[in-house]
């Protein structure tokens, strides 16, 4: 039931109004559920913590300029482990983005064990 828990979860966490930060490489089932959270969705590179500020930065300021107020939500979403690709989310350094802007961040152990 995975699939089914990441498409439907997100949407109960964000929506219209809130941001979503996602690797590029995440599962098609947290796409879904990105899509139907209906919140502004950035991409960034495969477990790059460095794009990801550089991207959150970037559509909290361009978010800002667009509605006049800031998003009532950030979270990041990103896998544990990227079974397809075999490798390993940089989780400290995607904590550490995550402090620093006071977002949340989904966490899919689906294949960790």
């Amino acid at each position: 039931m995975g699939f089914g828990t990441n498409s439907m979860n997100i949407s109960a966490l964000v929506n219209k109004g809130c941001l979503i930060l996602s690797d590029e490489l995440n599962h098609a089932s947290l796409v879904l559920g990105m899509r139907l959270s209906k919140a502004d969705v950035v991409i960034f590179k495969h477990n790059d913590a460095v794009d990801l500020e550089k991207k959150l930065r970037n559509a909290f300021i361009r978010g800002f300029h667009k509605n006049q107020k800031h998003y009532s939500k950030i979270l990041i979403v990103v896998e544990g482990i990227y079974s397809m690709e075999g490798t390993i989310t940089n989780l400290p350094a995607m904590i550490e983005v995550k402090k620093k802007y006071n977002a949340y961040l989904f966490l899919d152990e689906a294949h960790s064990i």
